[in-house]
């Protein structure tokens, strides 16, 4: 839908609004007094009879435009929010204010026409500042086919510290090895994201290497990463007691500095000759405590660079449970560093492969890793032309495998003896709900007998179940 033109000005009413622009900027601080005027023309557009308001037929309109309808209620909802005077409708002052708590995350975006007003109006380096505050508004961002946003290493560096953010996709954003390296770098100190979406972009395999680096978790690490954390948290306690301690510690040498009235000189070292021996002990007491807890933080300092220096080793990515590299072509050394990751990582759920090209060296080493893989429920190596060898691999992965339950394997140039394998699994597989092996080279007496393996396998697992579950084949 096009936006109508902006209605022309006088320069009276021109000065007028650089004068408002400006109050409001003072009010607003976050807004320059530009960003101010260019919302107030994205206002005007949809304030369709002039009046100076924006009612619910023109809040639905607005969103319309945005590719968000919504329903008369909700707009009516909007409007509620941040309607001050209570007319039913929103002046473009209550307009800069919905704006405001929005961005600054005094209200939460959680209807999905509000966030996706704002981040549709939200320019790149808006976006930037949400992703480095760690903005509550923030917790899904999709930059896919975003190109200029998508490769803005800026990005990148605010997602390190970012503590809201759960869902990134940087599909079809034309990224390159070098971005995938800043993304795993980014990776590894991020703990909240859970799904990244890096499909359909030339991450290659020295790109990937990086990110399945960053998603091989050691044994050690989520223990060295809880090390560190502890670490901090002790050595923050540690600081607020003594500073406690040391202010109760000089206000006392000041009190006995005024009672006693006696200050003894040693060179440049002072000492107080006490009256009182109840007193000389109750300063010593405190003395010997803040001692004491200067000695522990100095220790405590040392046992957080011991956990960061530890965890700089041992560190990977303990949080994406999802990812997604379909059509980044990926070869077979991209296999054998995912393989290898799945070997450390017990976090991944989802892992989305498809129209790759690992061959049948790198899928055999990704179906060899995923035997005993606890938390991988869904696998996507569909179009990675992998072969019969790597298909026979994978389907004697799935016999030993209980925990995977939705496998896409479609146009793998798998054969017969393939298929035969696969038939034999379905008996004894218990967990699996869906298989595609669409588009493989099996014929027809391979597949009758996978049809009566799968019918087999459905009754099983209903009986089980004791009522009927999704399942799917499918061939040709």
């Amino acid at each position: 839908m096009a936006k109508p033109k902006p209605k022309e000005r006088t320069m009276a009413q021109q000065a007028a609004l650089q004068r408002m622009a400006e109050l409001l900027a003072k009010r607003y601080p976050i807004f320059t007094a530009y960003e101010i005027l260019h919302y107030q023309e994205e206002f005007a557009l949809f304030d369709e009879d002039g009046s100076g308001d924006i009612d619910t037929r023109e809040i639905c309109k607005l969103f319309n435009s945005l590719g968000e309808p919504i329903p008369k209620k909700a707009a009516a909802a909007v409007i509620a929010q941040f309607d001050k005077g209570g007319e039913g409708t929103m002046d473009f002052e209550e307009f800069v204010n919905m704006m405001y708590q929005l961005k600054t995350g005094k209200v939460k975006a959680d209807d999905g026409f509000l966030r996706a007003y704002l981040l549709q109006q939200a320019s790149s380096e808006q976006i930037l500042d949400m992703v480095r505050t760690s903005s509550s508004n923030l917790t899904d961002l999709s930059l896919a086919g975003k190109c200029e946003r998508g490769q803005d290493g800026r990005l990148y560096e605010g997602l390190k510290s970012n503590s809201r953010l759960t869902s990134l996709n940087l599909a079809g954003c034309g990224l390159r090895a070098f971005h995938a390296t800043q993304i795993g770098d980014a990776l590894l100190d991020n703990s909240r994201l859970v799904k990244l979406n890096l499909s359909e972009n030339a991450l290659v395999d020295a790109g990937f290497k990086k990110i399945a680096d960053a998603l091989c978790m050691p044994p050690d690490s989520r223990a060295a990463f809880e090390q560190v954390q502890d670490a901090k948290e002790e050595l923050a306690d540690l600081r607020d007691e003594y500073h406690e301690v040391n202010r109760r510690y000089n206000a006392y040498l000041e009190q006995l500095r005024q009672e006693n009235s006696i200050i003894h000189q040693v060179g440049n070292r002072e000492s107080i000759l006490f009256k009182d021996p109840a007193a000389q002990n109750h300063f010593n007491k405190i003395r010997k405590q803040n001692e004491n807890l200067l000695e522990e933080l100095e220790k405590a300092g040392l046992r957080e660079m011991d956990a960061l220096e530890y965890y700089a080793k041992q560190k990977g990515n303990v949080f994406v449970t999802e990812l997604l590299c379909n059509g980044c072509y990926l070869y077979e050394a991209s296999g054998h560093n995912i393989a290898r990751t799945l070997r450390w990582n017990k976090t991944l759920t989802s892992l989305q492969l498809e129209r790759n090209a690992f061959g049948s060296s790198g899928t055999q080493a990704i179906a060899e890793a995923l035997v005993g893989h606890p938390t991988l429920r869904a696998l996507n190596l569909s179009g990675n032309v992998c072969g019969a060898d790597a298909g026979t691999a994978l389907a004697n992965m799935l016999m030993a495998n209980t925990v995977l339950t939705d496998v896409e394997l479609a146009e793998n140039c798998m054969s017969n003896t393939t298929a035969k394998i696969m038939t034999k699994m379905l008996h004894a597989n218990t967990t699996l709900l869906s298989l595609d092996l669409s588009g493989n080279l099996f014929t027809a007496e391979p597949c009758k007998d996978l049809c009566r393996a799968l019918a087999h396998h459905h009754a099983d697992y209903g009986r089980q179940k004791k009522k009927a579950q999704k399942y799917s084949l499918q061939w040709l």
